[in-house]
């Protein structure tokens, strides 16, 4: 399970690791490596969330991904409190690729890896609701 966290990591990191400054807007979709690493180890994956292991793997990965977001990452313009803003985002990514491992990998690599981009990037300052005003 350890070397199953430190490729996590190390594939989490992959789209900053040679950057001072991430620009989250110009951020490709192919540099977001975490679904290729959960997808090479598939059958891992597949197998630990079968397992009763599942809430260990999920409490290790949360673990790491938010302390090293902690540590890493320092969105210092913001106002957010960094420790919630990481806890939010790192609990998002994880409920996303467990959805995807409990689907049965039905998106590919590419296809989530996109949606994770423009996820990150949408911030509309309306939504219209499906509820109808009297």
């Amino acid at each position: 399970m350890d070397r199953l966290i430190e490729e996590l990591i190390r594939s989490f990191r992959a789209p900053y690791e040679t950057v001072d400054l991430l620009r989250i807007d110009e951020l490709p979709a192919s540099s977001v490596m975490i679904f290729e690493n959960i997808f090479q180890n598939a059958v891992l994956y597949t197998t630990l969330l079968h397992s009763e292991v599942l809430p260990d793997i999920r409490e290790k990965m949360f673990l790491a991904l938010k302390q090293i977001t902690i540590e890493d990452l320092n969105g210092a313009e913001s106002k957010l409190n960094h420790e919630l803003h990481a806890i939010y985002a790192i609990h998002a990514l994880l409920g996303l690729v467990f959805h995807w491992i409990e689907g049965g990998f039905t998106y590919s690599v590419a296809y989530m890896q996109d949606q994770l981009v423009q996820i990150i990037n949408w911030h509309p300052a309306e939504i219209m609701t499906n509820k109808k005003r009297s």
